[in-house]
């Protein structure tokens, strides 16, 4: 199971439909522009190094733009790095662990360089993403390729993503960043991580053609919020915080347009505590509550 599946049981669905009100875009379809098409077929490598150019960004944008602000911001291990330690295990893939190994160590060092101003190539940063992206699918998948080489295709698309991304004007960080944030009670649906939180709000970043809205992926990351609300989310070395999240947001990279929630615009009258309660029913028994006081 992952959250996507636990969110997608029967159960869970009616229990999400019964619960929450009218929800709608909160801008005008029509004035939105599709500023970087599909130029490839490879849409879903463009969206996972996408979320890697995002932590890029991000963080360097935060250091240089903001370096007297109070924010803070946190990161646990990229799931690629994680990956690339499976390798040893999996038959099919041990023999080829050394050259990942190097190359996702050298990803890191770019990432150091990059967000500390020592590097500013972002083709060359972009490019790292394609195989940052590859890797990550051996932890979320199973599976990777790994005589991957980067595709001129994906990276012209990236390039323009990136060029149409302001991370410090679209989030407008106040305090407190975590990339990638990890639940610490994922496992109790066998992993749980979400794209970015930022202050108060959860985001999803989406490279899709459609602009709309989607239950499946708001019901998601309203299961993150559960999952939060247990135990926090991790950041660095395995330490933990808990956020209180109050909004959702999703980012249609390819039209640079943000749509923002707050939870009471999703669950009204009191819905997110009888929503919350049914998806806790679900979860499997801990020795402690998994009920949290909200």
């Amino acid at each position: 199971m992952s959250i996507s599946n636990f969110m997608d049981q029967p159960a869970i669905r009616d229990a999400f439909k019964q619960y929450t009100g009218k929800i709608s875009l909160p801008f005008n379809l029509q004035e939105q522009e599709l500023l970087a098409p599909p130029t490839s077929e490879y849409s879903s490598a463009v969206g996972i190094a996408f979320d890697y150019l995002v932590r890029f960004r991000l963080t360097r944008d935060v250091m240089q733009n903001l370096p007297s602000s109070p924010v803070v911001v946190h990161e646990e291990q990229w799931v690629a790095e994680n990956a690339v330690q499976m390798m040893p295990d999996i038959p099919q893939y041990a023999r080829h662990y050394d050259k990942w190994f190097n190359w996702i160590t050298a990803a890191r060092r770019l990432f150091n360089d990059y967000i500390n101003g020592n590097e500013n190539d972002i083709a060359r940063v972009v490019k790292c993403c394609q195989y940052l992206g590859n890797m990550d699918m051996l932890a979320r998948r199973g599976e990777f390729n790994p005589f991957f080489k980067a595709r001129d295709c994906i990276q012209d698309e990236l390039l323009t993503l990136n060029a149409n991304f302001d991370p410090v004007r679209l989030f407008n960080p106040k305090a407190e960043v975590v990339l990638n944030p990890a639940m610490v009670a994922g496992p109790l649906v066998e992993g749980a991580d979400g794209d970015l939180f930022i202050d108060d709000t959860l985001y999803e970043m989406k490279t899709t053609r459609k602009l709309g809205y989607s239950s499946a992926t708001l019901r998601e990351m309203v299961g993150l919020k559960i999952l939060s609300d247990i135990e926090g989310i991790y950041v660095a070395d395995r330490q933990r915080i808990t956020p209180k999240i109050d909004k959702f947001a999703v980012y249609f990279a390819r039209f640079d347009a943000l749509a923002t929630w707050h939870i009471d615009e999703i669950f009204p009258d009191g819905g997110y505590q009888k929503f919350a309660e049914v998806c806790w029913k679900h979860l499997p028994s801990t020795e402690q509550s998994i009920s949290p006081s909200l």
